[in-house]
Order: structure tokens, then sequence, then C-alpha cells
């Protein structure tokens, strides 16, 4: 009998990042186990799926739980791998075909989280030399056996593996990087060819890309992932009758008021389907506004406004969040446009509803510059770092639905997300 290949992974909540692990897994032919959905995360502290401060024992508990109800055989194969930031680059024959049976880790460019073990680590031909937990691959046996000492859910899991390596304990690291390709400090090493990521320092295909490391990797996988073989984008068939509430944003001063008011009238939507609400703090903006909704609010479904001269930036927008989740029926999707921004595409609202995106922006750009609405990459210290393909992009060179790190101005959110806690920590709770 064959020996069979399951790639496990740990998420404790779904997010765009999870789809994404899930739709490069199936399309390269992977069957796939999640472990700890719904549960509480209690591996240390995460934000956004990424460990904060060292930790992520819970992974191994996890693991350790589902090997000790496996009912295949001991000599199948577990490929277990980070998800939230993982994606693949071949197909499942392609990397059993590379692997020798052994235990096998990711070998990355960095003694994380304890720089002292450095010297104890072998030379490697190559800077990829320390153990990185985000993926490896086993048999059964072999990883039960691995994982059968005691580790804490809020131990660390590398550093948990790192002492097994360092003791002898039967791992290999993935020096040519043949099977696991980390970008952390990696991101020069690495080019697209013909659609597959290839590492231009080992000269190898890595199969499982980990975006291990700060924000900057992340951002760069984002990049990465808009070149690779990947399935095509689906695009949602509208029912027709899906609600929508469309929020315009006047956060001080707006020169010509009127002019962002009245393009709503060239959205093609239907306008029964619409709630309409102005967000103002400025006394020059309200005129045009209140003329509005005398001349065209009767139109749509609802049509109103908030209005508090002076009123902080912040404050504006939460009251904005907060409103949208007070109506007494549910938004298929909420559009908010800052009017600083003017829509000019009158089929909007159809275009942007049928990528059926939790978040999801049209690209806007400025006539005079090579400015646009979105950045296409973002620094570990979240400020601004320009992607490889940004200005593909934005000149139309590169056309279609693109992961970026940032976007503005005008913005679709599908109803429901607007309803999680990271909604709720960031607007809702907000009193002026």
């Amino acid at each position: 009998m064959e020996n069979k290949l399951t790639l496990v992974t740990v998420a404790t909540h779904k997010t765009h990042e999870l789809d994404r692990f899930i739709s490069s897994a199936v399309y390269h032919g992977y069957e796939y186990v999640i472990l700890g959905l719904g549960m509480e995360w209690t591996g240390g502290k995460a934000t956004n799926g990424r460990l904060v401060f060292p930790g992520g024992g819970m992974k191994v508990n996890l693991l350790k739980d589902y090997l000790s109800t496996y009912e295949g055989l001991e000599t199948d194969i577990i490929l277990f791998t980070d998800s939230y930031d993982v994606v693949f680059n071949e197909k499942t024959d392609e990397l059993l075909s590379r692997w020798d049976g052994n235990v096998l880790f990711t070998a990355e460019k960095t003694c994380w989280p304890d720089e002292k073990l450095s010297d104890r680590y072998p030379n490697s031909k190559y800077d990829y030399k320390y153990l990185n937990s985000g993926g490896f691959i086993g048999s059964v046996k072999d990883i039960k056996k691995l994982t059968e000492t005691e580790c804490k859910d809020s131990d660390d899991d590398q550093l948990y593996f790192t002492n097994k390596f360092l003791n002898g304990e039967g791992i290999n690291l993935d020096y040519e990087l043949s099977i696991f390709q980390p970008l952390n400090l990696s991101i020069n090493d690495v080019e697209i060819h013909n659609g597959r990521v290839y590492n231009t320092i080992t000269k190898s295909y890595p199969i499982v890309i980990h975006a291990n490391g700060g924000v900057g990797p992340r951002t760069f996988l984002n990049s990465l992932y808009n070149d690779m073989r990947q399935p095509d984008n689906v695009i949602k068939t509208l029912i027709g009758d899906e609600k929508v509430c469309v929020q315009i944003v006047f956060d001080g001063a707006h020169s010509e008021p009127k002019v962002i008011v009245d393009s709503l009238s060239y959205l093609s939507y239907d306008k029964s389907l619409m709630d309409v609400r102005f967000y103002n703090n400025h006394k020059n903006n309200q005129w045009a506004i209140e003329n509005f909704i005398k001349r065209e609010g009767d139109g749509y479904n609802t049509c109103g406004s908030f209005y508090k001269e002076g009123l902080d930036s912040y404050l504006l927008r939460s009251k904005m969040f907060q409103e949208v989740n007070e109506f007494n029926y549910t938004h298929d999707n909420v559009l908010h446009v800052e009017s600083s921004f003017y829509v000019k595409n009158k089929d909007t609202i159809q275009l942007l509803m049928m990528e059926d995106k939790d978040i999801v922006s049209p690209m806007i750009n400025t006539e005079q510059t090579l400015n646009s609405n979105f950045w296409g990459g973002v620094s570990d210290d979240g400020y601004y770092s320009e992607g490889y393909d940004y200005h593909d992009i934005r000149l139309y060179k590169k056309k279609g639905t693109f992961v970026v790190p940032f976007i503005g101005g005008v913005i679709m959110y599908n109803g429901e997300i607007l309803k999680t806690d990271i909604f709720k920590e960031m607007f809702l709770n907000v009193n002026e």
C-alpha cells in the first residue's frame, strides 16, 4: 500500500490568509487537515496569526493529539507547516520525489528564539543554517517519537525542536532549500521564474514558501503570490437583491463638496437596495449634503447624515462603524468612500461585490503622479515600502485582483467582517 501524504497545519480562526493557504494547497494537490479551528489560542501572544513573543507550543500539542488517534499507517507521511503565512510552489509528487525519508526541517538565517545557541550549530554551505519549525516533513512514526516529550502550550515550539536537533535526535535541516523556503532575511534571494519561486543563492525551486519574520516578509509573500501559479480568481454572480450601505466621509473642509455628493447619482446600482449615510465634521460641506438628501434622498432605501462640527477624525470614523452595526437589518456589503477620492466608474458597487472579498478596493490613481490608493509593500516598522510590482500594477501592465498591505479612499467591506472582534476593538467601543 502506498504511503499517504497529509498536510497538517494549525489555525484557530478563519482569515483571508487561511483561505489563501487552503486554495494554494488544493491547487497543488495536497490533502490537508487544520487543527485548532474555533479554539482559543494559548500558545503565546500573537497578532494576526504571527507570534509577537516566543511561544507556539500549542501547535506541538495539537499535532501530538492528532497523531495519537491517527488511523493510517506508521509509514504515512506528515507535512507540517504554518498556515497564515504559507503557500505552495509545487505539487505533491514533486515534493515526494525530493524527500529522502528522514525528518527534515526548514533551515533559515536567524537563530531564534535563543541566539546563544548559534555556536552549537554546524556549518552550512549557505547562510541558511538554523532550524525553523514553520515547516517540516517526516513519517508518522518518526514525528510521534520526536514529539513524545512534554511541551507546554506556552513553550516555544521552535526552541523545543531546536534542542532536539542540537541533541542529535534525528532531525535534518533543509540546507539546500529543496523543499522549504523561509523569507525572513531572504527577500533578496528570491525571484519568480515562470510562475515558480526560485532561490538565486541555492539555485532551487522550494516547495513550501513561508513568510516567517516580521511584516516585511508577509507583504512580500503577497507580491510573490500575485505572480505564482495559483487558482484563478472566482467572480461571484450577483443575485440582484444584495443590500449595500454607502458611507461618504467628509473630514474637514472640501473645496467642491457638491461634486462628491452628486457623484452618488451616477452609480448604476439599484438605489432601493442602497442606504446612504454622510459623515461630516465641517460646516462648509453640510449645505451640499443636506441639499442632496432633499433632492435625491427619497430614491434610496434610506438617506441621512451625521454632522458634528470639528469632531476628531478618528471619532468621525468610529461613528461610521458604530452606526453600520446598529442598523436593524444586515447589509451584504458596506462601501466606504473618503471625500478626497472620486469614483468615476458607474458600476463600482457591482464590480466590487463580484470580487466576493472580505475587504476590497478599486485602484484609484492620481493623474499627475505615480501615487495611488494602495501600497505595494510595507516595512517591518509599519511604514511605506515600494513593492517590486507596484509600478506594473499602477500602470496596468499587470491586471487582476492583488493582495496588498494597504488600501485607502474607497473600500468595500463584507457586512459580516465589520462585526468581528478586530473592528470592535478598533472602532466600536470608542465614545465621543
